[in-house]
This record gives C-alpha cells, sequence and structure tokens, in this order.
C-alpha cells in the first residue's frame, strides 16, 4: 500500500482528512476535497498524473 502525504494548501499542515467529493457540472468530473485540520480550511486534491 502506497502512502501519501497530503498537505494543506493554505498552511502547509499535515494534518489533512478528506472530506468528500466536489463534482464539476461542466465535465462531469469528481475530485476528492480535503479539510485541512489546523485552519479548518477546505480545499481540492488533485493527484499528480
Amino acid at each position: 500500500m502506497a502512502t501519501i502525504e497530503i498537505l494543506g494548501k493554505y498552511c502547509n499542515s499535515e494534518k489533512v482528512k478528506f472530506a468528500g467529493y466536489y463534482y464539476s457540472e461542466l465535465s462531469g468530473e469528481r475530485k476528492q476535497r480535503c479539510q485541512c485540520l489546523s485552519c479548518n480550511r477546505k480545499f481540492q486534491w488533485e493527484a499528480i498524473k
């Protein structure tokens, strides 16, 4: 199993949890949402391709 290190987008904290999905109306694409537990802000996580 691979481990992925996700940092908060705004404060670079390592305390991040997954918080649902975002669905794009235009493309129908589903993107993972994350929430930083330090600053309580949400952001989209995209895997590096």
